[in-house]
């Protein structure tokens, strides 16, 4: 039946005991692969070699990156829409170098100019790659800007208006992030186009983005999504100052209301869920 269930621990070996158990359970065929989400190379390794200590063998499991999986989810319930892969941040970070030196005698981009004005390329390239890595976190922490960029009338102000021009000029097509934005409000209309197993794991996400947080809990009213969650403790920590928030309040780091800094960061994936 489908769902979204929650496991919690303060060990990751707990948790990939508590998932070695679920994924003993056999799936529908024996060739459907297991897919479990990872957030690193090295989560990857350590819980395969986990898994094959557990089980006695790690064989026809999946273990994508949360970006990638929400990404073929994507691609899969709207082909048609989606049928432009998005730019990685590789790419982009080339595909921006290749567009900065044509865009720095326009008016909005003074400020890049003046950073720039030694011509050094190899400090263009550093801030390609840079705005690269930024312009990946706009499209998934926030889509509807990204998306104001593309279709408003109003010019953006600012830092954000040269940022919004070069975003154009990288002609990244839409359509991946409306249907992305379309899934999260409306849910899997069509689940039997998805090529997913029944059962779906998230082992040990450091962050949940809103938009990918949405599509899951979409996603989980069609299959079984497993969400392992390190947690270090069983009280609730999602209302813990953030630093922002203890500068605001005049607390010090000693003071016993500030909370501890590691926990009060795992603490914001308990106050996402």
């Amino acid at each position: 039946m489908p769902g979204l269930i929650l496991h919690t621990s303060n060990q990751l070996d707990l948790l990939a005991q508590r998932l070695s158990q679920v994924v003993s359970a056999p799936l529908g065929s024996p060739f459907t692969p297991e897919i479990v989400v990872v957030q690193s190379l090295a989560s990857r390794r350590w819980l395969s070699l986990k898994i094959a200590q557990l089980q006695g063998i790690c064989a026809n499991y999946a273990f994508p990156f949360l970006g990638d999986f929400v990404a073929q989810t994507v691609w899969q319930a709207s082909p048609a829409e989606a049928q432009t892969d998005r730019m990685s941040t590789d790419l982009l970070a080339w595909k921006i170098d290749s567009l900065l030196p044509r865009c720095l005698p326009r008016k909005e981009f003074a400020p890049v100019a003046k950073y720039l004005h030694d011509g050094d390329s190899l400090k263009r390239f550093h801030l390609a790659t840079r705005l690269a890595n930024l312009f990946d976190q706009y499209r998934v922490y926030r889509p509807e800007m990204v998306s104001d960029w593309m279709t408003s009338k109003k010019a953006p102000s600012g830092d954000e208006a040269w940022q919004a021009t070069l975003w154009r000029q990288l002609g990244e097509g839409p359509g991946f992030d409306q249907v992305l934005n379309r899934l999260r409000v409306r849910g899997f209309e069509n689940a039997a186009q998805l090529d997913l197993p029944e059962r779906i794991s998230i082992f040990a996400p450091t962050s949940l983005p809103p938009a990918y947080l949405e599509l899951l809990f979409q996603l989980a009213r069609v299959r079984i999504v497993h969400v392992f969650l390190l947690r270090p403790s069983r009280e609730y920590r999602g209302n813990d100052p953030t630093a922002k928030q203890r500068a605001r309040l005049g607390l010090s780091a000693s003071d016993p209301d500030a909370g501890n800094p590691l926990l009060t960061s795992w603490g914001k994936v308990d106050a996402d869920l």
